[in-house]
């Protein structure tokens, strides 16, 4: 269903793990868009997906993962009509994901500078961050 979900809504589709396919219920669903783009996941480069660097149709992705600590690099990239905010290298976050549940990678920007965060959105409606920001 959550697979079909995202077939029609145009997102990419990126299986991180080897072996045979495995149910949601056993999976950690990421996803993103842009301006967010999945560089790295635990030193792998991340989703080729066409188009600009790893976004897929409509700038959208979704990473299929075992459960467990993952380190994830993420780039920025906004376009507006007067400016453009980007990443000049790309900030590196470690989260633990669980079996079942769906996580999504968002932005926070203040003062010229971005921070990522994974959230957990599995509950319609209901978002909490579940880490924080590693500081350089």
């Amino acid at each position: 269903m959550l697979v079909l979900f995202f077939l029609i809504t145009g997102c990419g589709i990126h299986r991180f793990y080897e072996g045979p396919d495995r149910p949601a219920s056993e999976l950690a669903i990421l996803k993103g868009e842009s301006p967010v783009s999945l560089k790295e996941i635990n030193g792998k480069p991340g989703p080729y997906l066409g188009g600009a660097y790893n976004w897929g149709p409509k700038g959208k992705f979704l990473v299929e993962l075992l459960p467990g600590s993952y380190t994830f690099k993420i780039e920025y990239r906004e376009v507006s009509r007067i400016s453009i905010t980007e990443s000049t290298y790309p900030l590196e976050i470690t989260v633990n994901l669980n079996p079942g549940r769906i996580y999504e990678i968002k932005t926070i920007v203040e003062f010229g500078r971005w921070h990522p965060l994974v959230i957990d959105v599995t509950e319609k409606g209901l978002t909490h961050p579940i880490f924080e920001p590693i500081q350089r």
